[in-house]
């Protein structure tokens, strides 16, 4: 029993780390401020590490109002920089979701992607 709870603990540590890793690496400001322009800007060039501290931007809602589906949608268009740290981060947005908010974030990245792959066919 000892060791179940010490199991337990030891998550509960490390989900509150990752949050709290997960709120430093956000950019600071509101959504009219120099560095979430830059943030904006990049991550719509196909920037994966502005990608992935945009969406967290949307999950902890610094500099834009908080959205689960942005910033899931936006943590998987990161994947090509980084996929594991995307996968572990959109696995933590996600349980923030209904199953249909998941889908649309889905379908929006896709959306997304696919116009992106129109307008910029040299860095497929």
């Amino acid at each position: 029993m000892r060791r179940k709870i010490i199991g337990v603990m030891m998550f509960a540590a490390a989900v509150t780390a990752g949050a709290a890793m997960l709120t430093m690496l956000t950019p600071t400001g509101n959504s009219g401020s120099s560095e979430m322009k830059r943030f904006l800007a990049s991550s719509h060039e196909g920037n994966g590490e502005a990608q992935y501290r945009l969406g967290l931007s949307y999950l902890n809602g610094e500099g834009v109002v908080k959205n689960y589906i942005d910033a899931y949608k936006w943590v998987l268009l990161s994947g090509t920089a980084d996929r594991e740290r995307a996968d572990i981060t959109g696995k933590i947005i996600a349980k923030k979701m209904t199953p249909e908010q998941v889908e649309e974030a889905i379908a929006l990245a896709k959306l997304w992607q696919r116009k992106f792959d129109q307008t910029h066919p040299a860095m497929k």
